[in-house]
């Protein structure tokens, strides 16, 4: 089944806890958090997921997962899930360093 409705999101990264809300629509990313915007697809081929994600700050001294502050940057993530959870995982914007993003579906496209 496509993925598609609201979702919120956690983040694995050096900041553990960090979140989010997106809408996924047509395989199409949009959401934000306090201090960050988010844009980007999900390409899906049965259970597997291939997302791109464009992260921008607008927050003055908006502090990244990576434990630096502002900016912005993009992720290429790979992972599996369903019309109600998803998990992927790719390289952060720090050598060596991974981030992994869980979501939950809190809703349908049409809030029903």
């Amino acid at each position: 089944m496509q993925i598609s409705g609201f979702y919120s999101l956690a983040f694995s990264a050096q900041l553990p806890g960090s979140g989010a809300m997106v809408i996924i629509d047509n395989g199409t990313v949009r959401g934000a958090d306090s201090q960050y915007l988010y844009a980007g697809t999900v390409e899906q081929s049965g259970d597997a997921l291939k997302v791109q994600l464009h992260v921008k700050a607008h927050a003055e001294a908006a502090k990244v997962l990576f434990s630096d502050v502002g900016g912005e940057f993009s992720l290429e993530l790979d992972g599996t899930g369903n019309e109600l959870a998803f998990c992927v995982a790719g390289a952060s914007p720090l050598p060596h360093s991974s981030v992994t993003v869980t979501g939950h579906r809190v809703a349908q496209l049409d809030l029903s």
